[in-house]
């Protein structure tokens, strides 16, 4: 591919160059960031950055100085992939006026080679459960995500203002009184815990914590978690319900159902054909891509 005069001159000044992290690993170990970073129109602090977002290590102090000094020194390798972390990495994007007079294809720059990952499936699942480790539901939050705390802190005020209230309104009532939304912090709980300790960063909207979302690294996902949507169909109109409680990961901006499971009253949920939520069993290939790094 034929790189135009225009595309040099920014590669020059610091267009945004996409690499892949082993290709950026190799670069930062090439020389010293002070002198790599200009390449990308960056500080060595923004790069450092950088490298520290998709878990590249970088030299040490004083590295450069000892291997010029002769004296041994050690290379760290780079980690495998975490899970929902991108395998491309885009670095600079300083003279952003330029972009104007440039075609997509400029912008972009040449293709790069298709991504190959060494590391087998299997493997990668092991490494994630080995690090996730057991989950379990227990049947007293006692540890508390911060964002469970929260919740409850919420739910504790609007309790406190309606005993204190002449005329308290329903809208104002506590939302997670009663067994059914107590079971169901107790599993977000234990998800959220669970998340964590893989880089998940979970995301609750709303009074009633119906609006889910975990960020996994550069991978968003969309979750929920309530009734099956007969059961809050019959809730909404004030009908009995059961106390099934159904786990569904979503996709796209209409919220589609990928994958779901369903659990009684019990701390398990399941994926069996006689325990779907009303969308499809779970799959592998229904699962985001990314949070198996290497399919």
């Amino acid at each position: 591919m034929n790189i135009s005069h225009r595309y040099k001159k920014l590669m020059a000044v610091g267009m945004p160059q996409r690499m892949t992290r082993l290709a950026l690993y190799e670069r930062v170990w090439s020389g010293p960031l002070t002198v790599l970073a200009p390449q990308f129109g960056i500080s060595d602090v923004a790069l450092k950055n950088t490298c520290r977002r998709f878990e590249i290590p970088v030299p040490p102090r004083g590295y450069w100085a000892k291997l010029q000094a002769g004296k041994t020194t050690t290379k760290i390798a780079l980690p495998p992939r975490a899970p929902g972390m991108d395998d491309e990495v885009v670095v600079g994007g300083g003279n952003r006026h330029w972009y104007g007079q440039l075609t997509n294809e400029e912008i972009l720059g040449p293709l790069p080679e298709p991504p190959s990952f060494p590391e087998d499936i299997a493997l990668v699942r092991d490494r994630i459960r080995k690090i996730i480790g057991k989950v379990s539901v227990p049947r007293v939050l006692t540890a508390r995500h911060p964002s469970i705390e929260r919740l409850l802190a919420e739910d504790d005020t609007r309790q406190q203002k309606q005993l204190n209230s002449t005329h308290p309104f329903s809208w104002e009532m506590p939302v997670f009184e009663g067994p059914f939304e107590q079971r169901r912090l107790r599993f977000l709980n234990a998800l959220f815990l669970a998340l964590g300790r893989c880089g998940g960063k979970p995301e609750v909207r709303g009074r009633e914590a119906r609006e889910i979302g975990v960020a996994v690294h550069q991978t968003r996902v969309a979750l929920t978690l309530d009734r099956p949507p007969a059961g809050r169909r019959k809730a909404a109109q004030g009908a009995p319900v059961s106390e099934h409680l159904c786990f569904a990961i979503l996709a796209g901006y209409d919220r589609e159902e990928r994958a779901s499971w369903q659990g009684g009253g019990g701390a398990s949920l399941s994926n069996s054909p006689g325990d779907r939520c009303g969308g499809r069993n779970l799959r592998r290939d229904h699962l985001p891509r990314k949070l198996y790094p290497q399919i």
